[in-house]
């Protein structure tokens, strides 16, 4: 008697120390549609293994990225039980991490190399709005500062100020848009529009040296890029061939091109 009692205790031990796995197993480890889907998608297919990704909270609360891989039977009895193994790359995962964030500080250190080149005609086509809008705002001034006060040529000057004050502040936007720390992110965009970005940044440059740019882009064209990183790498091509005609004694028109064209199926081509 006291021996079967005994192995009743254990019995019902062992139910709840089962129970209590699998309560925690779910709390921790909660189903997953897609993870559910990628193993009925193998079976049905098959297939004698499948892994994915996903993650998983310690009993400490922590989060844990983790591998899991499951055999398949070939036998559909044996489908009763199946064993899954998790791998933990929370290591690996820093790792990734912290290469994508040294890849996003280089990208960004070529970008202030570049606005560093053209730093003077940078500063110069800044100052020319906000001179413009000091000059405006002085006439302004002095069209109000009469015995008669011509408030329709005074407006007209506040008017200029105020288009000459935009366009200094979408210069300086355009700028710090190109410097900021931000992360690869690719999106689908008009390459037309990317040209237009990378030229606008290199203008100064190319109107100092009375150098024409032109562009040959089909509107409909296009692409799925990062903006920052193609705008970066189309400028330092763009000042490449600025400092090339201007290492030439060539005499004839000084122009410099861009041109896009399909290039497959699946690729955009980029010619300066």
């Amino acid at each position: 008697h006291a021996s079967a009692g005994t192995w009743r205790s254990s019995r019902s031990s062992s139910r709840a120390g089962t129970s209590w796995f699998f309560a925690a197993a779910k709390a921790l480890l909660p189903a997953s549609r897609p993870s559910n889907s990628k193993v009925l998608k193998a079976m049905f297919d098959g297939e004698t293994a499948c892994q994915g990704e996903r993650t998983l909270t310690s009993l400490t609360g922590r989060t844990i990225p983790i591998v899991w891989r499951c055999s398949l039977p070939t036998d559909p009895a044996r489908y009763t039980r199946l064993h899954f193994y998790a791998f933990d790359i929370s290591e690996y995962q820093e790792n990734i991490n912290r290469l994508q964030v040294m890849r996003a500080e280089m990208a960004r250190a070529g970008r202030i190399a570049l606005v560093g080149q053209l730093a003077a005609s940078i500063t110069h086509e800044i100052s020319q709005p906000l001179s413009a809008t000091r000059t405006s705002i002085e006439a302004a001034a002095r069209w109000l500062d009469r015995d008669g006060p011509d408030i329709a040529e005074a407006m007209a000057s506040v008017r200029d100020a105020r288009r000459w004050a935009r366009d200094a502040t979408d210069i300086c936007h355009r700028l710090r848009g190109f410097m900021t720390h931000t992360p690869v992110q690719a999106r689908l965009l008009s390459a037309a529009e990317v040209v237009a970005s990378a030229i606008y940044l290199i203008s100064p440059e190319a109107r100092a040296r009375a150098i024409e740019v032109e562009t040959s882009v089909d509107e409909g064209l296009r692409v799925l890029v990062d903006r920052l990183q193609l705008q970066q790498v189309l400028g330092n091509l763009l000042l490449n061939g600025i400092h090339a005609i201007e290492a030439t004694s060539d005499a004839r028109a000084r122009k410099l091109t861009v041109h896009v064209e399909p290039e497959g199926d699946a690729s955009l081509l980029f010619k300066v």
